[in-house]
């Protein structure tokens, strides 16, 4: 298992595989990779996917040699603290919009004594209000690295469902940027073409889903049988 704090300044990539609604086995399925890191991204923003199965799912990706990573659907307090009590190696708080939800976040993971010490604190931005806020964010000391969403980005730009337009692509591009300039850790999501040239960019947690794994696979095999 790796110390993901540390492991963010490395320059290994971490994949963080998102099973969507997915079971609790699916952790038995994901690879190991020689030269990246393999993580299970348990959403339970945008899916079904509850306290009490997310807590199943983490011990299981553990049992695997898994890094475990929670995205939780709000920031308030208690149910952050319930998703620490799931002894995960990062949690992802989404819509994180000011120092101000840093702090108070960051305060939460430091008075969990049991993992406080080896839970990184992942802030999404994405959101105008985020990306106007960005350098506050990134100099929050409580802040490990920072997950880029352009979907909801898009969204809250008024071009929902197109994080391919070319404002949101330079939103992204700008965060990025700025992000590497800083030295914060930062990762977005990828396709298997996009990932090599978000790495040379400096990215270092690739976020994609199983299902994109499986169409990529079944894409490839339905080549090989033309």
């Amino acid at each position: 298992m790796l110390d993901i704090r540390r492991h963010f300044s490395d320059s290994t990539p971490i994949l963080a595989i998102n099973p969507g609604g997915a079971g609790l086995a699916v952790g038995d399925a994901l690879p190991h990779y020689d030269n990246a890191a393999t993580a299970l991204f348990i959403d339970c923003e945008r899916t079904a996917i509850g306290i009490t199965e997310a807590a199943q799912m983490a011990r299981a990706a553990r049992a695997k040699g898994l890094n475990t990573l929670i995205r939780t659907e709000t920031d308030a307090p208690g149910a952050i603290v319930r998703y620490l009590d799931c002894g995960i190696d990062a949690l992802v708080v989404p819509q994180v919009e000011s120092s101000v939800q840093c702090k108070l976040l960051g305060q939460l993971f430091a008075n969990h004594s049991t993992t406080f010490a080896r839970t990184a604190f992942i802030a999404q931005i994405e959101s105008v209000a985020g990306h106007a806020a960005l350098d506050e964010i990134m100099n929050d000391p409580h802040v490990d690295a920072v997950l880029i969403g352009p979907n909801d980005l898009s969204a809250s730009m008024g071009l929902a469902g197109q994080p391919a337009h070319p404002e949101v692509l330079s939103a992204v591009d700008d965060i990025a940027t700025r992000l590497k300039a800083y030295g914060m850790p930062f990762g977005l999501p990828v396709t298997p073409l996009s990932a090599q040239n978000w790495s040379a960019r400096g990215a270092r947690l690739f976020y994609i889903t199983l299902a994109q794994i499986l169409a990529e696979g079944l894409g490839s095999w339905k080549k090989v049988n033309q």
